[in-house]
């Protein structure tokens, strides 16, 4: 067997999957203007691109928090809660529902009632 290079490319000629998913990616690569051999090709590298920052991600969130798991899931779960929302610092209704999810998060309770400018408390 003659090894191959990593830069090669090769034909997998045995894949197997159901219609309603090949639909899908079909679909999907007429959307993004590729073939559907170059979609699938795509979307397995992203995959392999996305674990690779998780891992990295993981790493530095370890190292902020040293190593302190309940720490760490707190951080993790705010940035995740925080990719939930991107428009948070620009939409007050969103920018609300987030301050009420981490006070849930690191209270777990509902924040005071701050008094609107020219109220009373």
């Amino acid at each position: 067997m003659v090894a191959r290079k990593k830069t090669d490319v090769v034909q997998l000629s045995k894949i197997r999957m159901k219609e309603a998913l090949r639909a899908r990616l079909a679909r999907d690569a007429e959307r993004n203007g590729t073939t559907l051999n170059g979609e699938i090709v795509d979307r397995l590298e992203q995959s392999y691109a996305n674990e690779t920052q998780a891992m990295r991600d993981s790493a530095i969130v370890d190292m902020l928090v040293r190593h302190n798991d309940v720490s760490s899931k707190l951080l993790r779960d705010i940035a995740s809660e925080i990719a939930k929302h991107p428009d948070w610092d620009r939409d007050e209704a969103k920018r609300t529902e987030l301050l009420r999810w981490l006070a849930y998060a690191i209270y777990g309770k509902e924040p005071p009632q701050e008094p609107r400018p020219g109220e009373e408390l």
